[in-house]
């Protein structure tokens, strides 16, 4: 009992692992909601203020292997997320105002 016990329990974690490490999903930026998605060709970043979904373009890792992603809205950098390399938080800059907000992943 104790090896069936033992066995699902390292399932379940490595499935909780696996799953927060994976862009997708919701995120408060300040007190904003935020979705972030993908698809064959695109990630992406919607708003719940306005729906609108913004492309977000892989740039490159930091010093410290976080991850940077542009924002993208109609051909225009409109901001910056600097993620942590297991996606739970991170920092968003705004391009229109230079106002940095913390990110954090809802599980």
């Amino acid at each position: 009992m104790k090896k069936v016990l033992y066995a699902f329990l390292i399932i379940l974690f490595s499935a909780a692992i696996t799953y927060s490490n994976t862009l997708d999903g919701d995120y408060m930026l300040g007190d904003i909601k935020v979705t972030f998605s993908h698809d064959e060709e695109h990630y992406y970043v919607t708003y719940s203020t306005d729906g609108v979904k913004r492309i977000l373009q892989y740039e490159e890792n930091t010093p410290a292997n976080d991850q940077i992603w542009v924002e993208w809205q109609n051909a225009k950098q409109t901001g910056t997320f600097v993620l942590k390399t297991d996606y739970s938080s991170g920092i968003y800059t705004d391009y229109r105002t230079q106002q940095e907000q913390y990110v954090k992943k809802i599980y």
